[in-house]
Parts: C-alpha cells; sequence; structure tokens
C-alpha cells in the first residue's frame, strides 16, 4: 500500500478532524489514540468530529481529551450605521487589539456582533467508518460541507468499505486497524514509534485477534514482532487488550442471551438479536465484537457460535460466525466472508431468521 499521498496530506495540515463510528472497540480508540497523539506531536491541532461515547481514558488519554475542531472567530460591524475610515490592529503583550476609526459620529459598541467563522480543518480522518453518509450530520450539528470541501484520509479494514475519501487507506487483509496504523507511522520519515505506543499497537492486535489465536497470518505476527523489537511489553498489551463491557451495554448483551440455545449434538451455539433489540437499548450494531466475545465466553466448548442480527435499518438478517482458525479458513472456501474483529461476517443477507438459520445451517455441515 502507498501511503505517500496520506503522509503528504498530512504535512501540508495544521488542523486534523477524527471521525469514529458510533461504538468503538480496544482496537478502533489504540489506533485512533496513537494517530492523535503523532499529529499533535506535528504540532497540528486535533478535534473530535464525533462524540466519543465509549472510552477507557485510561487507555487512550490523548484521545479522550480531544476537543471539537476550532471555528473562526468573527467580529461584525455593521458599517451603514457606523462608517469607519480607517481598521487597523495591533498586538500588545498578551492581547490583539481591533481599532476602528469612525468616519462620523456613532454609537459603535451597538453596532457590533460576534459570531463563529467557518470550522478549520484541513483535512479529516475517518477510522472504521465504512460510508461516510452512516455520519447523522444533523444530531450531530455538523455543517454537511464539511465532508464535501475537506480531504478525507480514510482508514479501514472492512470489504464493505465505501472508499469515498481522497485517500483510502482500506486492507480488508488485516485483521486489526492497530496493524494498518502501525505499517503507515512506519512508513513515514524519519519518525519512530515510542515504546508506549508500540505497546498500544500491540494490544489492539492482541484485541482484534483474540490474542493471536484467529484471524492472524504471517504478516499480522511478523507486525507483532516488529512492535515487541520497537519495545513493546507483550504482557502489558496482553492486559490492555482485555475487554471490559461497558454497563450501558448489558441490556444488549442479556437480550442476546436470552434468545440462544445450543445444538449439543453439532456443537453449535445460536444467538440472535432484532432490530427492536438495538432501538430499545439505544445500542448500535458496533457493538457486535463485543457482544460475540460474551457469547463464546458463556457457551465455551462449541465448535461454531453464531449470531444473527438483524438491521435496524434495512431490517435485513446478517450472519456472524465465531471459530477456530482451520474452520474459518473452511467457510471462507465456501463462501464470501469478512473479518469483523476476531470473528467473521458472511457476506450474503436473509430476509428473516429462518431463512438465515437454514442456509447457515447448510454451510456449516459442509465443514463438520
Amino acid at each position: 500500500m502507498d501511503y505517500l499521498p496520506a503522509i503528504s496530506l498530512i504535512e501540508k495540515s495544521k488542523h486534523i478532524g477524527i471521525i469514529l463510528p458510533p461504538s468503538v472497540n480496544h482496537d478502533i480508540l489504540a489506533c485512533a489514540e496513537t494517530l492523535t497523539t503523532f499529529f499533535i506531536s506535528r504540532s497540528i491541532y486535533v478535534g473530535i468530529v464525533t462524540p466519543l461515547l465509549q472510552t477507557s481514558e485510561h487507555k487512550t488519554p490523548t484521545l479522550a481529551s480531544l476537543k471539537p475542531l476550532t471555528k473562526e472567530f468573527i467580529v461584525s460591524l455593521d458599517t451603514t450605521s457606523s462608517p469607519i475610515s480607517q481598521l487597523r490592529y495591533e498586538q500588545p503583550q498578551g492581547r490583539i487589539d481591533i481599532i476602528l476609526s469612525p468616519s462620523s459620529y456613532s454609537s459603535m459598541k451597538e453596532n457590533v456582533s460576534f459570531r463563529d467563522g467557518k470550522t478549520q480543518c484541513d483535512s479529516l480522518i475517518t477510522i472504521s467508518v465504512d460510508d461516510i453518509e452512516s455520519i447523522d450530520t444533523r444530531t450531530l450539528d455538523i455543517p454537511p460541507s464539511l465532508f464535501t470541501e475537506t480531504p478525507i484520509i480514510t482508514l479501514g479494514t472492512s470489504a464493505s468499505h465505501k472508499k469515498y475519501g481522497e485517500v483510502n487507506l482500506v486492507d480488508p487483509s488485516l485483521p486489526s486497524l492497530s496493524e494498518l496504523a502501525y505499517r503507515f507511522l512506519a512508513a513515514v520519515p524519519n519518525h519512530r514509534i515510542s515504546t508506549a505506543h508500540a505497546t498500544l499497537l500491540l494490544s489492539g492486535i492482541l484485541h482484534s485477534t483474540q490474542g493471536l489465536m484467529v484471524m492472524t497470518d504471517a504478516n499480522t505476527l511478523l507486525s507483532s514482532h516488529e512492535l515487541v523489537k520497537l519495545g513493546a511489553d507483550y504482557e502489558e498489551a496482553h492486559r490492555l487488550s482485555r475487554s471490559i463491557t461497558s454497563i450501558s451495554l448489558t441490556p444488549l448483551i442479556g437480550r442476546a442471551l436470552a434468545r440462544s440455545r445450543i445444538d449439543t449434538d453439532k456443537k453449535i451455539s445460536w444467538s440472535s438479536l432484532t432490530k427492536d433489540d438495538f432501538l430499545l437499548t439505544q445500542r448500535s450494531t458496533g457493538d457486535i465484537p463485543d457482544i460475540m466475545t460474551r457469547i463464546k465466553k458463556e457457551f465455551p466448548g462449541n465448535r461454531f457460535h453464531v449470531f444473527l442480527w438483524q438491521n435496524p435499518a434495512t431490517h435485513l438478517i446478517h450472519a456472524h460466525i465465531n471459530a477456530d482458525t482451520i474452520l474459518q479458513e473452511s467457510l471462507r472456501r465456501l463462501t464470501a466472508t469478512e473479518p469483523n474483529g476476531p470473528h467473521l461476517r458472511l457476506a450474503d443477507t436473509y430476509e428473516s431468521f429462518t431463512d438465515a438459520e437454514k442456509r447457515v445451517s447448510a454451510l456449516l455441515e459442509q465443514t463438520l
């Protein structure tokens, strides 16, 4: 992958906006924290565009402390009521004085107003946002022109990524965004990744691969090895990689577990969530990796963990599957899939849960 266009765009930027999906996991946070700190080290102002709803401040303190992008501040004078003959400014220590010379007598104070101007942003960085149109600009009070008038650099690992950016750093073969961030930073001339950031990036890789147990190939193992050579603390990375379930996620997990059953003969666990489950708990499909992790813990000893969920927008049914590396590889040979953290997401969609279970069961039969 050619990282030079992204590096060039960043070097020209004085203000960068970070855009994250509504729900984030540790891999996304590790990627965003490392990149944010890198930008700041280059004297770039970094602002958060989308609210960070799920965070762990002790792991990503720089990201958690980000403020919104700055806006120009406009001082406006109604010159129809208060005409002027001259405008100048002076900079005594610690302030700027804007000096207006009236051309006739008037009460200038009454004719001065203040307002925000244009958002200051030279480039946007989106992390794990497959489609920029999924960002609700109206609810978040984001001017739509920010997306159309600002160069966007995208980082993603999903095969369904829309590649809407001016520069798209998208590689579906990678199991984690942290590995993508590492490869990008390794390509930056004269930049050495610090020990702390090497540890954080390694923790993101471990989080997405369940400790290098799934979705791992020789390239990911090599990246992990290189991070250790850069000083990454493996034990600390492993500790950081462990997910801590948010209390606000508990109701959704409870609904998934309540709709779970075990096929003891075939050693398959089945779990599901409807569109109403997401809406009533005010959670999103971005929580699916955490739900899958919890399901696997609750039902150990099964070959497959199948999770079916209904998209609140399209009402179609999707299927995620958790299995060991050999079984996942068998599934990839049989049907179109894409990684979703340490799990597989089937590319097919289904009209009903009954149809989904029937067709997924037939697919799994071919691997047993």
